[in-house]
């Protein structure tokens, strides 16, 4: 039994079938990580026992279009500013997986953001909360923006196929830099809702002319 517990934990490490390729990791640049897990088991034999320490090597690679954006330093190019919206992008589609991993039963919570009237109900107080915290979010971004945002964020649709659908451009170009824009003011309104940075300050008024004596 131990033994076995020893090969599933080091399957679960390494799990070469779905180690990813040579032509991913390049294509994930900073994406990519290696991440060292070391646990504790016991191993029983007859009336001994003795603990084993099991280590095992895994790759993870992000490298969904978000991931790309955001190690790219392409949402912005404030290196701060970029950070800051992508964690925001990060809280909304956590709160979006901890909702729908909760849901008991009644519609797909996926359907809330596809345009269904139902999120179902919510087995858990932390599903609950996250339902609350992602509605926050979703409530603080203008719906042209949104559906961007989900298209990207949720979905991990590419910019340009996600501007060719909610902005009516069919041209490359076009349609990357509108999705890419209508992104940006969607996280920073994401950003302001839950805090991570504050509402830039409205410009001044232009001074009035001093009216003729």
């Amino acid at each position: 039994m131990a033994e076995s517990a020893i090969r599933k934990f080091e399957a679960q490490g390494s799990r070469r079938s779905e180690a990813p390729t040579p032509e991913r990791l390049l294509k994930a640049g900073g994406a990519a990580r290696v991440e060292r897990i070391i646990d504790t088991t016991v191993v029983m034999d007859g009336s001994r026992t003795a603990e084993v320490e099991i280590e095992a090597v895994r790759v993870r690679v992000d490298d969904d279009p978000f991931a790309r954006l955001c190690n790219g330093k392409i949402i912005d190019r404030r290196p701060a500013r970029n950070l800051a919206l992508c964690n925001a992008g990060l809280r909304y589609r956590q709160a979006w997986q901890s909702a729908t991993a909760g849901n008991i039963r009644g519609a797909r919570f996926a359907e809330h953001v596809d345009g269904g009237k139902g999120a179902g109900l919510f087995g858990t107080e932390s599903a609950a909360g996250a339902l609350q915290a992602f509605r926050k979010m979703r409530a603080a971004v203008r719906p042209r923006a949104l559906a961007v945002l989900d298209a990207i964020v949720l979905r991990e649709a590419d910019l340009v196929d996600a501007g060719r659908q909610f902005t009516g451009y069919k041209a490359e170009i076009q349609a990357r830099t509108c999705a890419l824009t209508l992104l940006s003011i969607a996280l920073e309104s994401v950003a302001e809702a839950i805090g991570i940075i504050e509402p830039e300050p409205a410009p001044e008024p232009p001074a009035l002319p001093i009216a003729a004596e």
